[in-house]
């Protein structure tokens, strides 16, 4: 490491010499080195590598925002705790996921934190759970979401035709991602939640959009698709 000490004040002024370069703030601050490449000594070639491409996700999706937005969010952030967390946690999953759409999905949401200064109750569940999905739940979920026509009301599908869709579709539910639309005669309520009964689990799911479904499809559609 380093001798040089990088307050946050310092490293958010370097980070902004270079376009408010979210690599070069994680680096000075997080990781108190002068650059990615100074940090060789504590990783091997291939994580050195690896780490390095993710923080070109983080740099690519930081370059859509505006200067102002991120002058305004770095300049905030000695005296916001919560958002230097929040920064510091994309940052180390990004780094250490073995999942490669992890990585490139902590970029883009980190995108939301930047703009609005903080993350909404579906952001921060995504951002605290996201080890629970693995590269094959968000391509199944970007599959399904395809097929949606967000604009209408009413139930829609989600194809369950393996035990692995099944346990995609049951995650996404457990995170609030959208709601089980569950029939009455296979349920029971218990504190005002439905439990399901019985259910054969290789069958199409009904599920119902919330206001995070529609911005899970952009997000994951951006980087499927870039």
């Amino acid at each position: 490491m380093s001798e040089t000490k990088y307050d946050i004040i310092d490293a958010a002024e370097d980070a902004a010499k270079v376009g408010y370069s979210v690599g070069v703030f994680a680096c000075k601050f997080f990781y108190q080195v002068s650059n990615v490449e100074a940090l060789k000594n504590g990783m091997d070639a291939y994580m050195l590598s690896r780490f390095s491409q993710r923080l070109e996700y983080f740099t690519h999706e930081h370059s859509k925002l505006k200067d102002e937005q991120k002058k305004s969010f770095y300049d905030d952030l000695s005296s916001n705790t919560q958002n230097l967390n929040y920064l510091y946690d994309f940052i180390e999953k990004s780094r250490t996921t073995v999942n490669d759409l992890h990585a490139k999905l902590l970029a883009r949401l980190s995108v939301e934190l930047v703009k609005n200064k903080k993350l909404d109750y579906y952001e921060m569940t995504l951002l605290s759970n996201i080890h629970m999905l693995n590269d094959l739940d968000l391509i199944k979920i970007h599959k399904e979401l395809s097929k949606v026509n967000f604009s209408s009301e009413g139930s829609k599908i989600f194809e369950v035709n393996t035990f692995e869709d099944y346990c995609t579709f049951n995650k996404c539910n457990q995170l609030g991602f959208f709601e089980y639309r569950v029939k009455n005669s296979n349920s029971v309520m218990i504190g005002g939640n439905p439990i399901v009964k019985h259910e054969r689990s290789i069958s199409n799911k009904k599920f119902k959009i919330n206001d995070f479904t529609k911005r899970l499809f952009e997000m994951l559609d951006e980087i499927i698709n870039s």
